[in-house]
């Protein structure tokens, strides 16, 4: 099972490109997404950094079509907040933890995550748009 992250989950729901290899994976195997997802999906959609989107509910039923809801625990987030580690987003604290716990594989695109030799994950750089000047 794969826990997705944020930054994957939207630019796969958009088809947006992808490496290959990563969109293989995610056309192959069972894919997971935690709530902490959601909510951050959600700011960026207040925020305003999502234009376009219908309301939210309607959006995340679309959005979350093919995905498991992975659970999000007291003990997933006590160990979370507990964990010594320098990386201070809590969204990360909690993936890393949610994917260790629920022997999920976390993919990602966080260079500090990266770092983590705990946990089962595929790290992914996305390259970014050009922008035109």
């Amino acid at each position: 099972m794969l826990l997705v992250d944020t930054n994957i989950w939207l630019k796969f729901y958009w088809r947006m490109p992808l490496p290959a290899k990563l969109e293989e994976s995610l056309t192959q195997d069972t894919l997971a997404l935690s709530p902490v997802s959601v909510l951050e999906a959600a700011t960026l959609i207040r925020k305003g950094r999502l234009p376009g989107i219908r309301p939210i509910g309607e959006w995340l039923a679309s959005a979350l079509n093919g995905y498991v809801v992975a659970q999000l625990t007291p003990e997933i987030a006590s160990s979370a907040g507990a964990d010594p580690w320098e990386h201070q987003d809590p969204a990360d604290r909690l993936l890393v933890h949610s994917a260790k716990a629920l022997g999920y594989t976390l993919v990602h695109t966080d260079t500090v995550i990266r770092k983590r030799k705990d946990l089962s994950q595929f790290y992914f750089k996305l390259s970014k748009p050009h922008e035109a000047t």
